[in-house]
């Protein structure tokens, strides 16, 4: 029997065994089918779950001609997704604007899509100017002013300021006490601590000789010496 598998070297070796010159074996001829599909699990075209799909079933293996069926469904409905793309796509680049021609940098690109070019006349009111009217305008404004220092004037700066912010109110409204008028003369006189004259006394004779001064006229009479010529003298003073 070995002679009707055309002594294939396979069935001769393990895990069949089978050779012309043996008997095949009930377990060599399950081996041996084993390895052969069924055709009852065979899918065809014309089968009622002909289409190849994640329903079909493992236990199953579609003929060639099955296979061919599907792949040019498959191409098909693959080539008319192609064309409905390219058919959106073209509509979509049908609703899009022309390409813009490049302008100038003095052009601008105004609302009828025309390239229009800027102009420095026009009519306006007073929320904005060309350029030349703000110049115009700044040429009368005074420039930036720096701060003030010992020789030029200028803005104050936040040092002067906070200095000044400390000064008290009316810190310099300063009005000197009156005092009483006192003709010239010697007089005994009352201080207060911040060096006014309170008071003054014209002085008597009792105040000045109170002080140890005597209180008449005194004489003064020189002692009397030797005299001597001009010369050079040896003298005890």
């Amino acid at each position: 029997m070995a002679d009707d598998y055309n002594d294939q070297i396979k069935y001769k070796e393990s895990p069949y065994n089978i050779d012309s010159d043996k008997a095949i074996t009930a377990l060599g001829m399950r081996k041996a089918l084993g390895t052969k599909e069924d055709v009852a699990n065979r899918q065809e075209a014309g089968d009622a779950a002909a289409t190849l799909d994640s329903n079909s079933l493992d236990t199953k293996y579609p003929s060639s001609k099955l296979v061919g069926a599907n792949l040019a469904t498959v191409r098909a409905n693959l080539s008319a997704e192609i064309t409905n793309r390219a058919n959106a796509d073209t509509a979509l680049q049908n609703g899009k604007e022309a390409s813009i021609a490049a302008g100038t940098t003095a052009q601008y690109w105004r609302g009828d899509k025309t390239w229009q070019t800027l102009s420095d006349s026009h009519t306006h009111d007073t929320r904005y100017y060309t350029e030349t009217e703000v110049d115009a305008k700044l040429s009368d404004k005074q420039d930036k002013i720096a701060a003030a220092s010992g020789t030029a004037d200028g803005l104050m700066s936040a040092a002067d300021k906070a200095k000044l912010s400390g000064i008290a109110e009316n810190a310099n409204n300063y009005t000197h006490p009156t005092a009483t008028e006192y003709g010239s003369g010697l007089y005994k006189v009352t201080v207060n601590g911040l060096g006014h004259v309170t008071a003054a006394t014209a002085a008597t004779k009792a105040d000045i000789t109170a002080l140890g001064i005597p209180g008449s006229d005194t004489t003064y009479a020189h002692p009397t010496a030797t005299e001597y010529g001009s010369g050079l003298y040896k003298v005890t003073v």
